[in-house]
């Protein structure tokens, strides 16, 4: 990574284990140490603009939830929003990415009963957006 890197990792996760692996992976993968990612819960956390004071990025981790139950959405639309206004970078990942797509007028659907998971294609319908 960068020099000054700091990515906020908005975490959806009840599960402690599964919590530590998300973020392990996020470092792992990602580059970064451990000092260059904090971890918003918005389980049990109401994500602000704040959480992105001095952020180079955002990541959306994954969850069991439904992108309609999560708690704080409306407070959570808002920051991506923002941070869309002011082009900070944003991967969601499973869950995350059902969210962003959401806010941002894609479809999403629940493909089973029992939930879903594994990998589905994703398709891109237009450039609205990169306004």
């Amino acid at each position: 990574m960068k020099p000054n890197t700091r990515v906020v990792l908005f975490q959806f996760r009840s599960n402690e284990k599964a919590k530590k692996q998300e973020v392990a992976s996020f470092v792992r993968t990602g580059g970064l140490s451990e000092k260059e990612l904090y971890v918003c819960d918005v389980l049990s956390q109401t994500p602000s603009v704040e959480h992105l004071r001095k952020m180079t990025g955002i990541i959306l981790g994954g969850s069991p939830l439904h992108i309609t139950s999560c708690p704080f959405r409306a407070e959570l639309m808002r920051v991506l929003k923002y941070a869309r206004c002011r082009g900070i970078p944003m991967l969601g990942v499973c869950f995350g990415a059902q969210f962003m797509a959401d806010i941002w007028g894609g479809h999403v659907e629940v493909l089973s009963k029992d939930g879903e998971h594994g990998t589905c294609p994703v398709r891109l319908e237009s450039d609205m957006w990169r306004e």
